[in-house]
């Protein structure tokens, strides 16, 4: 992402974040400076950076983690739920259009892979 040079990469992810007037100007440079901070191994900072723009996307987030066994049951329900819909049923359900709501799901994707 920057070859080592960190302390640019938040220098130049700084101005273009402070120049940007809409989010999606500022999008790739979040997700650069927030792998940047990861490499850094700063990751708490990484962390907060997220949860802020994901906070600035609407998306509400626990200000600390869930315990696993919480996630696990979620996570269980979840997969049993899409196990018994049908392919037939999920085609027919309506399109995300809510513009921050696809944001949020772009952005983390692009953090998770």
């Amino acid at each position: 992402y920057c070859n080592g040079h960190f302390h640019e990469v938040g220098r130049v992810a700084g101005i273009v974040i402070k120049q940007a007037t809409v989010f999606e100007n500022k999008f790739r440079v979040y997700v650069t400076l927030i792998k940047s901070l990861a490499g850094r191994n700063m990751l708490q900072d990484a962390i907060n950076l997220g949860m802020n723009v994901l906070a600035e996307l609407g998306v509400e987030c626990p200000s600390s983690p869930l315990p696993k066994t919480f996630v696990k049951r979620d996570m269980m329900e979840l997969k049993v739920k899409l196990e018994k819909t049908a392919d037939a049923e999920f085609l027919n359900y309506r399109e995300m259009t809510d513009a921050k709501v696809i944001a949020a799901m772009k952005f983390l994707q692009i953090l998770i892979f």
